[in-house]
C-alpha cells in the first residue's frame, strides 16, 4: 500500500470521526460572530470573541487542507466540498463571514442513509439556520447606518422571517448595499428551501413514506 493511500485511509477515518465535533465548532463560530454583532459596544468582549472565531476558522482551514492533500482527485474533492471551500475562503467582508456557519451542516451526511434523506435533513437544518444567520448578517450591515430601521436582533429576526418566507411586510428593510445583497440572497434561499420542502412533503403524502427512497434508488 502506497503512502498516499495510507494517508487517504487515515484522513477518511478522521473525517468520519470529526463530523460532529466540526459541526459543533461551526455552531460555536456562529455563536461567537452573533455575540460580536449583538454586543458590538463591548470592545473587550468583541476582541476576545474575534480571537476565538479566528482560532475556529484556522481549525477548519487546516482540516480542509489536510483532506485536500489526501484526496486522490482534486476535481472530485472540490465538487464534493465546494460549499465548504467557498465558506472558508470567500467571505473576507465581515458581514459575509456569518455564512461560514454552513460548516455546521457537515455532520448531516453521517446520519443520512441516502441522498434523499440527506436532502430532507439539510432542509430541516437550513431553514432555521438561514433565518438566524440572515438576521445576524443584516444587523451587522445595518446597525451602524444612520436612519436604518433594523437596529437590534429582535427587529432583524422579524425582518429575516418576513424575507425568507417572501412575505415582505415592508415595515423593516435594509438601506445599505450590503443589507440589500443579504436580502436578495435570503429571498432566493427562501423560495428554494420552501419549494424543495413542499415538493418532498407532497411526494411523501401522495405516495407514502417510502416513495422518496424509491425515487432515490431509481
Amino acid at each position: 500500500m502506497s503512502e498516499r493511500t495510507q494517508l487517504s485511509d487515515i484522513v477518511s477515518k478522521w473525517e468520519i470521526r470529526s463530523n460532529i465535533p466540526m459541526a459543533l465548532l461551526g455552531l460555536a463560530y456562529l455563536a461567537c460572530y452573533s455575540a460580536e454583532v449583538v454586543f458590538s459596544d463591548n470592545q473587550k468582549l468583541v476582541a476576545y470573541l474575534e480571537i476565538v472565531s479566528q482560532v475556529v476558522w484556522l481549525i477548519f482551514l487546516l482540516d480542509l487542507i489536510i483532506r485536500l492533500f489526501a484526496a486522490k482527485r482534486f476535481g472530485k474533492f472540490l465538487k464534493k466540498n465546494w460549499l465548504e471551500v467557498v465558506s472558508l475562503l470567500l467571505p473576507f467582508l465581515r458581514f459575509l463571514r456569518v455564512f461560514r456557519a454552513v460548516l455546521a451542516l457537515r455532520a448531516i451526511k453521517r446520519f443520512s442513509s441516502n441522498r434523499a434523506s440527506a436532502t430532507g435533513l439539510y432542509i430541516l437544518m437550513l431553514v432555521p439556520l438561514t433565518w438566524f444567520t440572515g438576521a445576524v448578517a443584516v444587523l451587522d450591515a445595518e446597525t451602524a447606518s444612520p436612519g436604518g430601521s433594523i437596529t437590534n436582533l429582535r427587529e432583524a429576526m422579524w425582518w429575516s422571517l418576513a424575507t425568507i418566507t417572501t412575505v415582505g411586510y415592508g415595515d423593516k428593510y435594509p438601506i445599505t448595499l450590503e443589507g440589500q445583497l443579504i436580502a436578495a440572497v435570503l429571498m432566493v434561499a427562501g423560495i428554494s428551501l420552501f419549494s424543495a420542502g413542499a415538493a418532498m412533503f407532497a411526494t411523501w403524502m401522495l405516495a407514502g413514506p417510502n416513495s422518496v427512497d424509491t425515487l432515490e434508488e431509481k
